[in-house]
């Protein structure tokens, strides 16, 4: 189960299930050419995650909500109960609200970056 909760608030949304997830770590680590040969390299973490979010709904009025919920000047955390590694702290880069009227499914897709809390 996916339940997202906008943090300012404590306003939450759970769809009915992510279609896809689909992440990017940027590295952040530095390498230097040297002169006479060889690399020095600076470790640096990468990147917290950054991404997209389909999240498929059944019923438009959930899925309206899902999209008014993350319009809000807040950050968001996202917890599945069946896959936890997922589980973060994001805010909103994009988001796009789809409808299959071929199967009345309503796709919630949201870009993210991850924030530390």
């Amino acid at each position: 189960m996916i339940t997202i909760t906008r943090v300012s608030d404590n306003a939450t949304t759970t769809p009915d299930d992510l279609t896809e997830y689909d992440v990017t770590r940027q590295g952040r680590s530095i390498v230097h050419d040297l002169l006479d040969g060889g690399v020095a390299v600076a470790l640096v973490s990468p990147s917290p995650r950054s991404g997209s979010l389909p999240m498929r709904y059944s019923d438009e009025t959930a899925a309206l909500a899902g999209l008014a919920l993350h319009e809000a000047e807040s950050s968001f955390t996202l917890v599945d109960t069946d896959r936890p590694g997922l589980g973060m702290t994001y805010v909103v880069t994009g988001a796009r609200l789809t409808l299959d009227a071929r199967v009345d499914v309503w796709t919630l897709t949201i870009n993210f970056q991850e924030v530390y809390p």
